[in-house]
């Protein structure tokens, strides 16, 4: 997917996934980035918050999908974390009918049917989501009691999971990877969840203000780095292709401007619609 236009624009095309995975909906295509993340889960937000959840189904071996009910119609929403594409999509058709159920799945389609989606959440510019659940009534014979659950989605590096866990306490429920994750962190069922730890470059989402951004990034530049280098330098979850993309839209090279053309990135997105173009040349 390409951003809006400018002098750093990529000169190619991404193609589509096989099968059902692509339908002609926006969805996330290697090399994933936390910005285009932040698009997705922001269109996500302003369409879904509020709908009930009809069904739970299978997405692979490694993701679920669930049917919702919106004041503006049904709609849908895919999780998944495949490790050779990790994503979220809005919109898309029911995959094709799994012979068995994972974990996962079959505990989700216990507890989530007629619940509400309350909230979805991206951790700043890290590429963690949250999906946040209160049940309205009882839910199926032998599943827990009705209360809130939150899928967690980590949607990075060489093991994505999704994690089922009970929002009271955070106790992880199900998972579709157990066992140990990265650093000290484990994912066996019965155990407190606890977060990916976040990165060591500040993260231009959480420091809100443009003067914070400013602050952040004033070292990098006075180190003799240049714009992009900065960005990159200064925050997390800014690739190339987006370092570029607020460079271009600053004014000049100065830390102020550079500050301001990301804040503005961020408010713009965020607010949507987002609707970057491909630019050929």
């Amino acid at each position: 997917m390409a951003q809006r236009g400018s002098a750093c624009q990529a000169k190619r095309s991404d193609g589509p996934t096989p099968g059902w995975q692509w339908l002609g909906c926006w969805s996330i295509v290697r090399p994933m980035d936390a910005m285009s993340l932040l698009a997705l889960v922001e269109d996500a937000r302003r369409a879904l918050t509020g709908a009930l959840v009809r069904g739970v189904f299978p997405a692979g071996s490694s993701g679920l999908w669930m049917e919702l009910v919106t004041t503006q119609g049904i709609e849908s929403v895919l999780v998944s974390a495949d490790e050779t594409l990790p994503r979220i999509v809005r919109g898309t058709d029911r995959p094709p009918r799994e012979k068995t159920l994972t974990p996962l799945v079959g505990l989700a389609r216990r507890v989530l049917p007629a619940a509400r989606l309350d909230a979805i959440d991206q951790r700043g510019l890290e590429r963690v989501v949250t999906l946040e659940f209160g049940t309205l009534v009882a839910p199926a014979s032998g599943a827990a009691a009705s209360g809130r659950y939150r899928l967690w989605a980590e949607l990075f590096g060489s093991r994505p999971n999704l994690i089922l866990v009970d929002a009271s306490s955070e106790t992880i429920l199900e998972a579709v990877r157990h066992g140990p994750a990265t650093g000290a962190r484990t994912l066996d069922i019965g155990r407190p969840y606890a977060p990916p730890a976040a990165a060591p470059r500040s993260d231009a989402r959480l420091l809100g203000s443009r003067e914070a951004i400013q602050a952040a990034l004033t070292p990098h530049l006075a180190a003799g780095a240049g714009a992009v280098s900065a960005l990159r330098q200064a925050f997390v979850g800014l690739t190339d292709r987006w370092a570029c993309e607020v460079a271009a839209r600053a004014s000049d090279e100065t830390a102020a401007s550079l500050a301001a053309a990301l804040a503005a990135l961020l408010r713009e997105i965020e607010s949507g619609p987002w609707e970057p173009v491909v630019i050929l040349d």
